[in-house]
């Protein structure tokens, strides 16, 4: 299966599930914040083999232009950091598989977009992906709010590491610049 996602992409084999996840991305991902009144958008975007790429763009107006920066990912396995297999392995999850199989990408949480707040997007290559807010309210039944899944909720909190890990790298410098 390929899946397309707003800010990391990875692919997964077509039809069949991961038994050892493999040491690079398999399609593309996307992933990152989407919606709210914000002035940038961020976008996280992984590419096949261990490609990362994170963008901000405008998210209204026209100035300033896209600043990214494209810091190359730790080798696989190495202590302490993320990488491209460790975010492979959250992706055999079957939390993760069962988003990735859904005919649209279903919504986990609490979608604060209608009230301008935001959400985690994530998208496979082939469109395929997930939406993940907050956690739903103690009242909400499970028929308003779906929980998020553990698989899920390990992998966006892997992405959001592995996003503070690679800004750290000084070529991701004028996005830092850019907040300011």
């Amino acid at each position: 299966m390929r899946f397309s996602v707003f800010a990391v992409v990875l692919t997964a084999g077509c039809g069949s599930a991961l038994t050892t996840p493999p040491e690079g991305f398999d399609t593309i991902y996307r992933y990152g914040d989407t919606g709210g009144l914000v002035a940038y958008e961020n976008q996280a975007t992984l590419t096949p083999p261990s490609g990362y790429r994170y963008t901000r763009s405008a998210a209204y107006g026209t100035p300033p232009s896209d600043v990214s920066c494209a810091p190359s990912l730790p080798r696989p396995n190495s202590a302490g950091t993320i990488d491209a297999a460790d975010v492979m392995q959250d992706l055999a999850d079957p939390d993760v598989q069962q988003a990735l199989a859904a005919a649209s990408p279903p919504t986990y949480g609490v979608d604060a977009r209608p009230v301008d707040g935001s959400i985690f997007q994530f998208l496979r290559a082939d469109g395929r992906g997930f939406l993940a807010g907050g956690p739903c309210p103690p009242t909400t039944s499970s028929s308003t709010c779906l929980g998020v899944p553990n698989g899920v909720t390990k992998l966006v909190a892997d992405l959001r590491a592995l996003d503070q890990q690679q800004l750290q790298d000084p070529s991701c410098a004028p996005l830092s610049a850019a907040l300011h």
